[in-house]
């Protein structure tokens, strides 16, 4: 003879799985590098079959941020803490882990890669804070004076050359700027007996909200010109 009876088993859970990033490298290019403080820049994610805080996961920078970007623990999002540069370094590679909330601990890892966009954000330098150049009265149009020379450390776009608007009025009827190569030349009559100095003030623009300028001064030598 027999007989029958259903049993039932329940299994309890045992913190055995580590957690697994849904990447394992995350990547973010062409960062600007002026964006300001607490913008986000990626989001990290990691899940652990296991249920209860052996589910739960901590993320958590090891290495690599160079005290420039935080995560959020419990989110996974990074976010910068610091302004960045171009200029100083150009990319960054984070190492970044996930851990659960139960005995042993189990962590899963990934790396995060940060590449930044170079922005005019430089001052342009000029080779001389001042020049100056001495040139005969009456010389001809078209005559060069000198050449004045900038830089700009982002090097991103073509440097151009003008003339400050506040310059004196005179100056700027008498003398030109070529603004690719800022050489400046003779356009009209100089006349000693008129004026014997000029200054004149060198705007360099890369484009960028950082302009720089340098001061340029003439001086005119005297010809025997007129009579008694």
């Amino acid at each position: 003879m027999r007989n029958s009876v259903r049993v039932i088993v329940y299994v309890d859970d045992v913190n055995d799985e580590a957690p697994v990033f849904t990447q394992q490298q995350y990547s973010r290019l062409g960062l600007r590098e002026t964006v300001g403080i607490g913008t986000s820049v990626t989001v990290v994610r990691a899940t652990d079959r296991d249920t209860g805080d052996g589910g739960l996961v901590v993320y958590r920078l090891l290495a690599g941020s160079d005290g420039k970007f935080e995560i959020d623990g419990s989110t996974g999002l990074l976010t910068t803490i610091n302004y960045l540069d171009y200029e100083t370094k150009i990319s960054y590679t984070m190492n970044v882990s996930a851990t659960d909330q139960a005995p042993p601990y189990n962590r899963g890892f990934c790396t995060v890669y940060i590449t930044l966009m170079n922005e005019p954000d430089e001052v342009v330098q000029f080779s001389n804070s001042t020049y100056e150049a001495m040139i005969i009265e009456n010389i001809a149009t078209g005559t060069e004076v000198l050449r004045v020379q900038a830089r700009s450390i982002d090097n991103l776009n073509q440097l151009t050359y003008r003339f400050d608007q506040n310059t004196n009025a005179q100056a700027l009827a008498l003398f030109k700027i070529d603004k690719i190569t800022g050489t400046i030349t003779v356009k009209g009559l100089v006349d000693r007996e008129k004026g014997d100095f000029y200054s004149l003030t060198v705007v360099a623009d890369d484009g960028g909200p950082k302009l720089e300028t340098t001061l340029v001064q003439i001086s005119v030598l005297d010809e025997n010109d007129n009579s008694p």
